[in-house]
């Protein structure tokens, strides 16, 4: 489930910055290309919106992206050197560091300076409103869900 990261990005536009769409097919081959599972949810967001920034800080990345900053495995791959599990596939980074990984395939967040396991979510709206709208709900003056 994705329905309140879009509506968020519908309601506070200047606060998402989106890269765009990724065509299905293009990330059916890609998930095909790699050893990771990707959760369904995540691949909603790749689909729709592609990846990208969101409230300043916080970065969703993408397979496709413009930047290898921002592209999922090079930034997994730098992060599994640094000591997060390498069954983690990340894609965001920001006040933490989120991956998808476990079975069932989860959603966690961990600490990006420890890689402790700070929280497991089994989808995006809950990781979204738990770990990214709590944080920034009153700094940018977001409506209660």
């Amino acid at each position: 489930m994705i329905e309140e990261l879009l509506r968020d990005s519908r309601q506070y536009p200047l606060l998402f910055c989106w890269k765009g769409g990724i065509d299905r097919t293009v990330l059916d081959d890609w998930t095909s290309s790699i050893s990771h599972s990707v959760h369904p949810d995540v691949l909603d967001v790749w689909q729709l919106v592609g990846g990208g920034d969101i409230f300043e800080t916080e970065t969703i990345l993408s397979p496709a992206p413009d930047d290898e900053l921002e592209s999922v495995l090079p930034v997994s791959e730098f992060h599994w050197r640094r000591g997060l599990r390498s069954d983690a596939l990340v894609f965001h980074i920001g006040i933490c560091i989120t991956a998808m990984t476990g079975s069932p395939l989860s959603i966690v967040s961990y600490s990006p300076e420890t890689y402790i396991e700070q929280a497991i979510f089994p989808d995006v709206d809950t990781w979204y409103r738990i770990i990214l709208r709590s944080e920034y709900q009153i700094r940018y003056g977001l409506l209660p869900l």
